[in-house]
């Protein structure tokens, strides 16, 4: 079998498997002393975004980004992942992430599709109308 990060990713999945969680620490300290000893530690970044793309895969969980100017409340955010589990039909693991520049609004990345409720993106589209673009 040719090592990837993706067959790394699926290897530790399998290894950690219905193990107790006493055990986990073992094996992942295990894990990547593997991977240090095939020289793939480089790969670490890869096999770690492998692990959580195939780990949500199998839990049929959908990953979503969102992007606000400001924190948002505890309220807002179980209504936001209600919201977003419906719309979706599935399990979301949502990531809230502040960056200042966005002033309001916010922004939704789910998958590779974007979704921009922010005014800083309708500044930008107000601005690239005025501009011609």
């Amino acid at each position: 079998m040719r090592l990837t990060p993706t067959n790394y990713a699926k290897l530790y999945l399998s290894l950690i498997q219905g193990e107790a969680s006493a055990h986990l620490s073992n094996l992942t300290n295990k894990f990547w002393a593997l991977v240090f000893r095939k020289k793939h530690f480089g790969w670490r970044g890869k096999i770690i975004a492998e692990i959580m793309r195939l780990w949500y895969e199998q839990n049929d969980i959908v990953p979503v980004a969102v992007t606000t100017g400001r924190l948002l409340g505890p309220k807002f955010i179980t209504a936001l992942r209600k919201t977003l589990t419906t719309s979706l039909n599935r399990e979301v693991d949502l990531q809230v992430t502040v960056k200042p520049h966005l002033l309001a609004g916010l922004t939704v990345q789910v998958g590779d599709k974007k979704y921009d409720a922010s005014l800083k993106g309708r500044l930008d589209q107000l601005y690239s109308k005025l501009a011609g673009e």
